[in-house]
């Protein structure tokens, strides 16, 4: 039996919940918020079961499926080049 770590639990809990906080997003916003949500979900160690939720999430509130894949791709790098910069 493998047994997850309590902290890891609890980063995949957070990653749930700035998903979720697209739902909320308010047409003008929602881009702008997809590329910040992506950029924590990253820096969180998020994984690609995480990033295809976030994927499906901001489709459904009427963002152009390229236009999200591009974003979430941008989100992911900055945290990349941000998380290579700090060491």
């Amino acid at each position: 039996m493998v047994v997850i770590p309590a902290f890891v639990r609890r980063l995949a809990s957070q990653r749930r919940v700035q998903i979720y906080l697209m739902e909320d997003a308010e047409e003008g916003s929602r881009n702008q918020l997809l590329n910040r949500i992506a950029y924590r979900v990253a820096m969180d160690g998020g994984q690609d079961n995480d990033f295809e939720l976030l994927r499906r999430v901001a489709e459904d509130t009427g963002l152009d499926p390229v236009e999200v894949v591009k974003t979430i791709d941008s989100g992911r790098s900055a945290a990349l080049r941000g998380a290579l910069q700090e060491e």
